[in-house]
């Protein structure tokens, strides 16, 4: 399956799971054989392709659901990633209002370098709180 795919099957799985647990027939499967290499690819694909999912399904979210996403997905990649991730974010954040929006709502790993962490709560207009951190 391209990426391409992957993004619509990733939504149509959360939407499943959204409705209580999925039945187990073969377009459910292919559906979650989706979500799960998509949240692969997100932690440990390729930084660039990893990003660039992350990056559309933020922008194809309905903003209803925009917060639930960025914390199942921006919040992984950031997670994952770590300090390679913070240019990408710093970058999408400050060209991209709903995007800062969306980042204010992850959480953050205290463990991460703190550089890191002061980086991504600037990039997200000092709305994230690292837990335990009240320094940062």
């Amino acid at each position: 399956m391209n990426h391409s795919d992957l993004i619509p099957a990733y939504f149509r799985f959360t939407e499943e799971l959204r409705r209580g647990v999925p039945p187990n027939t073969p377009e459910i499967d292919a559906l979650h054989d989706a979500y799960s290499e998509l949240e692969r690819i997100v932690r440990k694909g390729p930084i660039e392709e990893s990003w660039q999912l992350v990056r559309e399904v933020l922008q194809r979210a309905p903003d209803d659901e925009l917060a639930q996403y960025s914390v199942a997905l921006l919040e992984s990649f950031v997670s994952w990633r770590r300090e390679d991730a913070v240019p990408f974010v710093e970058n999408e954040a400050a060209n991209d209002e709903r995007f800062k929006w969306a980042l204010g709502h992850i959480h953050l790993d205290g463990d991460q370098p703190d550089a890191s962490l002061r980086r991504l709560r600037v990039a997200s207009g000092d709305v994230i709180t690292v837990p335990f951190r009240p320094d940062l």
